[in-house]
């Protein structure tokens, strides 16, 4: 069974040489890395991955550009490649989501041979107060270790609508929708946000949600990182505002009111988890670790 990856990627030094070690490390031989015009070096770092690693293809668009920054293009190209090399599926994440099959190998869930599409959980990695930022880089996510990754597990009903009622509630405390996988030569293209498939005209995809893979996703890591990406939502809502209509990216417009009404810090705090309450999510099950999930009950009504 042979995996491959389309990685969509925008100012993420500090995590895409993490984010393609883990997705070999979990049987992903092939990436196409899709840059939006990075300039915090992650271009440069993955241009001169690309030299030296022929199964890491480097897809540069802009973010100015609607053509160029569109994933239409890059995704057809990428999975008619991957079709023709005889890749039997190919994932579709960005550089701060972390696959977690429950065996640390892509090969060994169980749907595989039994679907044609994954839609494939999402949950949030709280940033701890209790870590330095060097232990956030250091966390690491095999199965040796899936006692230390934590995740939000507990979603939060009509979020949106709670955030507005209860502004003081941090965003990673909801749980995102999934992302998916599938078989490339079913792709046409995808929706906005990589959250599902445009599939070739007539076919009919067999789909499953799978019990034993989840993907660990870190929305924020240090201050920098999340100035970073509000600085890069701003330009991006300036272009494209409209073409996105009132519900995609609502996250992203509610970060930008909150950060010019209060400053970056008071939003980056907010969704930084004291030990005490994160003590206390833990105890109701709000937070558990991936090796908890894949043990318990959660796992049985994820692939319900």
């Amino acid at each position: 069974m042979k995996f491959a990856a389309f990685l969509g990627v925008k100012d993420e030094f500090e995590l895409i040489d993490k984010a393609i070690d883990h997705l070999r490390a979990i049987g992903g031989c092939l990436v196409f890395a899709w840059d939006l015009n990075s300039r915090d070096g992650t271009l440069e770092l993955l241009l001169a991955r690309g030299r030296e690693d022929a199964g890491l293809k480097v897809i540069q668009g802009n973010d100015a550009d609607y053509d160029s920054c569109s994933t239409f293009a890059a995704v057809r190209g990428a999975a008619a490649e991957a079709a023709e090399a005889n890749y039997d599926w190919l994932l579709f994440l960005d550089a701060d989501e972390f696959w977690l099959p429950a065996s640390g190998r892509l090969a060994d869930c169980a749907d595989l041979l039994e679907a044609d599409v994954l839609s494939v959980s999402r949950f949030n990695v709280p940033l701890l107060a209790s870590r330095e930022p060097s232990d956030e880089s250091e966390l690491a996510f095999d199965p040796r270790h899936y006692e230390d990754v934590l995740l939000v597990v507990e979603p939060i009903p009509n979020f949106r609508d709670h955030l507005n009622a209860h502004p003081e509630t941090p965003w990673s405390r909801g749980v995102p929708i999934p992302k998916f996988m599938a078989r490339p030569k079913f792709i046409e293209s995808v929706e906005m946000g990589m959250h599902d498939l445009i599939s070739r005209a007539g076919q009919p995809l067999r789909r499953a949600t799978p019990k034993d893979l989840i993907i660990a996703h870190r929305p924020f890591t240090t201050k920098s990182r999340f100035a970073r990406k509000i600085a890069n939502i701003r330009k991006f809502l300036t272009h494209y505002d409209e073409v996105l209509g009132p519900d995609l990216a609502w996250h992203w417009r509610r970060w930008l009111e909150i950060v010019d009404r209060d400053g970056l810090d008071q939003e980056f705090n907010r969704n930084v988890f004291d030990p005490t309450i994160c003590a206390e999510l833990r105890q109701r099950g709000t937070i558990v670790s991936a090796a908890e999930f894949f043990r318990g009950p959660r796992a049985q009504e994820t692939g319900a």
